[in-house]
């Protein structure tokens, strides 16, 4: 007999990764680390282990393991590799390591289906595009899950799973599928378009699960996809086909199942994978459970009964806490001729599912039912909170209680309903190790429950009650986010988004300013949540559309509309492009008009501070000019009037905000010492009140300011608080601005190899989110770094790369794109010094002066100082009639023609 003979249950490939790095002695943490799991999961795999080995713990895994020839005797005395901790958070060491896949894990074994993944597999190696087709719970994604799981080394960029079953709007679907992959929408592009530069150059495969609710949406985004990224192969799930070129459709059938006309002995039965799943699920319930000669025909029925469909098996089997098979194939018997008046086989599948969800209904206690179907009304998971809160009664106007098919539900009562119908397999439990967090029905089990909402009638007050409820959390969470339990907000608010989209949707959709008014309330207080998750965009869209749909002349809304105004008006500000914050100044301008009307002198004050920045961005786009001076004495004047009224009437929050606001105002003048004491002062009071998303901004600003004046060891303090507040908050985008700013302070610091190690870091981190922005600032300067260290191959490398990127955005029309492509001029002046090309060089030097005379800004500090040095060693190798006049033909240049002489330089 072989040694593994004796074990319970064989372990599985991650269990025996997890094994071997548990006999090394490496902790739960590590093990996470290196596998790219959550440290809950690596303990439910070390249970699973511990019991397959016949063990009780930690400490008797290495010797049973290698008792068991697990393990090589000596294999666990190898040491293990340590897990990086270095304090010097610029280098960033722990983002080397990327996910392949978001694939869940399966808690519950999968049953069958050999066949079907074989010839999937097949056609996803001939097609680039196929669609499981089949009944609602026939066990579509299961399957499509089981197949990723074996195909995952296939594909170089991973396999990835977006989940629509919660999504309701078909126009936020690309944002559904970049949220996947961090990919935000920037300046320069929308979000489809970033979404589809991502995936371009990807060989990855996309899992799009539950489209038939959005099925001509879903196809368009498909079908778009696969036309530009010819890498990127798709399988979706779908109860009917998409219907787009080059799909091939595959129906999902049922489990096999036996034919009660055929006698097969009981070793037989088990070979059909209805009768396995339903013994395994019945195990789950009654662990002694088996099929015999008593109950062998009653289960040949169920299966039979239930066409094999797993989703109807396994809520059959949870039926043994109560019912026998016998039973359970009678109660199946008696509900589906009632449903179907006449050959069930006659009518599709899904018919069959609904009856055994309807069966299943008719089981519940009345209160059971009333629950559940109000329960349909969250999209997503919902917590015991907003369970208690939305489907009780207290506080309804209308009561169902009269109903024959309803009873009055009590707070109190949620709870133990909820339990009942965890147990009964209508609801499941997600949890987080032993903590749950969140409850969820099926898919095809909350349709089911939505129809039974709209014939009791209850639709619309529930929606109600779901908006009043989720317009209290956001409201809740506007100053939690600004203190010290902002971590743990935000991962609230992150598990309740589609909620609070749900309730954005349901406000903004319907008839009635009350309800416009709570949407609006409801999007302006997730202002800084849209800020610190990069949904900028997002919530401008929201809060324009309910703004559009809210009258002016209602009086009673004048002091929200106001709010509203100056929300938006944040929300641009945080975008950073130039163009777009001087437009908000009417938003403003309004905004103050609305707040004066109302007697309220804070915000009135904010505003104001607000204003005055949009004030100093006009002033730096006019470089300076008398008329910018104009600009930049207002700035400061609305700056320094809204900061008083603040320390007067304000709290910290508010004062925090001004300060910032004349923080950034200042640091666009002369006066930069003033702004570094506007900004040190905020700064303590974030740091005192926990307001970690505000100090993020706060400390970036800050290090631009103190290495514009020259202090690189001050700026590299608050470029590492920067990284480490940003990590925290897990927000990427915060975590490439620090980075940038680490890669600054190298090059001032003459430290180009690490400024390039930075920017290589921030282009992989921008390319992640899909942020094109900041890819082309990376490569830029990237482009600067390779040169300094002499590699001129590299440089060009990185320079001509970006450059192809603003021909992408069409830098013609994008202020932006033209930004770079001056500076794309100006590295290849560099290169051409660098070969001694130096008249070519001052060309196009001449050039790129000219042009950033009626530019949008100046050249950044860092580009200017390039400018400058390859300028100033031009003039040295020539002499200055040469020079003079090389320069001036430079000065003649267009645009296009610079760019054609740029792209001559040559290695």
């Amino acid at each position: 007999m072989r040694r593994t003979d004796n074990l319970i249950e064989p372990l599985t490939r991650r269990e025996l990764e997890i094994l071997t790095l548990l006999a090394r002695h490496h902790t739960n943490k590590e093990i996470a680390s290196r596998l790219n799991l959550s440290v809950n999961s690596v303990k439910w795999y070390a249970r699973q282990i511990y019991g397959k080995l016949g063990i009780e713990n930690r400490r008797q895994v290495a010797a049973r393991a290698t008792e068991l020839g697990l393990l090589e005797a000596g294999a666990t005395a190898e040491e293990s590799q340590s897990i990086p901790t270095s304090s010097d958070v610029l280098y960033l060491s722990n983002l080397n390591s990327k996910p392949r896949h978001n694939l869940p894990l399966q808690l519950t074994s999968f049953v069958g289906r050999g066949l079907e993944i074989e010839e999937v597999k097949k056609l996803l190696g001939s097609s680039r595009f196929v669609t499981l087709t089949g009944a609602g719970g026939v066990g579509k994604t299961r399957l499509a899950l089981a197949i990723a799981w074996q195909i995952l080394d296939d594909f170089k960029n991973g396999i990835w799973l977006v989940e629509l079953a919660p999504v309701r709007d078909p126009e936020i679907i690309p944002e559904t599928i970049a949220s996947v992959f961090g990919v935000r929408a920037d300046q320069n592009r929308s979000l489809r378009m970033a979404l589809l530069d991502y995936l371009r150059e990807k060989q990855l495969l996309l899992i799009l699960d539950n489209c038939e609710h959005l099925i001509e949406a879903s196809a368009e985004i498909t079908d778009t996809i696969l036309r530009a990224c010819p890498q990127v192969h798709l399988l979706a799930s779908s109860r009917e086909a998409l219907g787009i070129e080059g799909e091939i459709p595959f129906y999902v059938p049922s489990l096999t199942f036996p034919e009660p006309s055929k006698q097969l002995e009981i070793e037989g039965l088990q070979g059909f994978e209805a009768v396995q799943l339903f013994l395994e699920r019945g195990r789950l319930v009654v662990p002694e459970f088996t099929v015999n000669e008593v109950n062998a025909q009653n289960l040949v029925q169920i299966c039979n009964r239930l066409d094999g469909i797993p989703l109807a098996l396994e809520l059959a089997a949870t039926r043994l806490q109560v019912l026998s098979v016998e039973q359970i194939a009678a109660r199946l018997d008696d509900r589906f001729r009632l449903l179907t008046g006449g050959s069930r086989r006659a009518l599709p599948r899904h018919q069959t599912l609904h009856a055994l969800i309807d069966w299943s209904y008719e089981l519940l206690t009345v209160k059971e039912r009333t629950l559940f179907r109000r329960l349909s009304v969250f999209a997503g998971g919902w917590t015991m909170e907003a369970a208690e809160a939305v489907c009780a009664d207290e506080g309804l106007v209308t009561s169902y209680s009269s109903k024959q098919d309803s009873a009055k539900l009590y707070s109190t009562d949620i709870l133990d309903l909820s339990g009942e119908l965890v147990n009964k397999s209508l609801i499941t439990v997600e949890r987080d190790g032993d903590v749950v967090h969140s409850y969820r029905m099926l898919e095809s089990v909350r349709q089911y429950a939505q129809e039974k909402l709209m014939e009791a009638g209850e639709v619309e007050e529930l929606r109600d009650r779901h908006l009043d409820f989720f317009l209290g959390l956001a409201e809740e969470s506007e100053p939690i986010l600004r203190g010290h339990e902002v971590l743990e907000r935000l991962k609230l608010v992150d598990t309740q988004i589609d909620n609070l989209r749900l309730a954005l949707s349901w406000a903004f959709g319907n008839e009635g300013f009350d309800r416009v008014a709570k949407g609006l309330r409801l999007g302006s207080a997730l202002g800084l949540y849209w800020c610190a998750r990069s949904l900028l965009d997002e919530g401008i869209d929201w809060l324009k559309k309910g703004l559009n749909m809210l009258p002016k002349e209602e009086s009673q809304l004048a002091q929200l509309r106001a709010k509203v105004l100056f929300i938006i008006s944040y929300l641009v500000m945080n975008t950073i492009d130039f163009t777009r914050v001087i437009e908000v100044s009417p938003l403003l301008e309004e905004s103050i008009a609305l707040f004066q009307e109302c007697h309220d002198r804070l915000g009135q004050a904010l505003a104001q501070s607000a204003l005055g920045l949009c004030l100093v961005f006009k002033y730096i786009t006019t470089f300076g000019s008398s008329h910018g001076s104009e600009e930049y004495r207002m700035a400061c004047s609305l700056g320094e009037q809204g900061l008083a009224v603040c320390r007067e009437f304000g709290k910290p929050p508010d004062l925090v905000f001004a300060l910032l606001m004349n923080l950034i105002i200042y640091s666009g003048g002369i006066e930069l010492q003033k702004a570094r004491t506007f900004g040190d002062e905020a700064l303590a009071i974030c740091e005192n009140n926990g307001d970690k998303i505000i100090m993020e901004t706060i400390l970036i600003r800050l290090g631009e300011l103190t290495l514009s004046q020259g202090d690189l060891q001050g700026a590299q303090q608050y470029i590492r608080k920067v990284i480490l507040i940003a990590q925290e908050l897990e927000d990427k985008m915060g975590i490439i601005q620090g980075l940038i700013g680490a890669g600054l302070i190298a090059y001032f610091s003459n430290e180009f190899k690490a400024m390039e190690s930075h920017f290589r870091t921030s282009l992989e981190l921008s390319r992640e989110t899909g942020s094109l922005v900041y890819q082309m600032f990376s490569l830029r300067n990237l482009g600067i770094a390779a040169l300094r260290q002499r590699n001129l191959k590299r440089s060009r490398e990185y320079y001509l790369e970006n450059f192809s990127l603003s021909e992408k955005v069409n830098w013609n029309e994008n202020e932006w794109a033209k930004y770079d492509v001056s500076t794309f001029i100006l590295g290849m002046g560099g290169i051409a010094l660098e070969l001694e090309q130096h008249t070519q060089a001052a060309r196009l030097l001449g050039a790129v002066e000219e042009h950033f005379k009626s530019f949008f800004k100046p050249l950044d500090i860092w580009e200017q100082a390039e400018f400058d040095r390859i300028a100033g060693e031009i003039r040295n190798q020539l002499n200055e009639v040469i020079f003079n006049s090389a320069w001036a033909s430079g000065r003649e240049l267009s645009l296009e023609q610079a760019i054609d002489e740029a792209c001559q330089i040559t290695l």
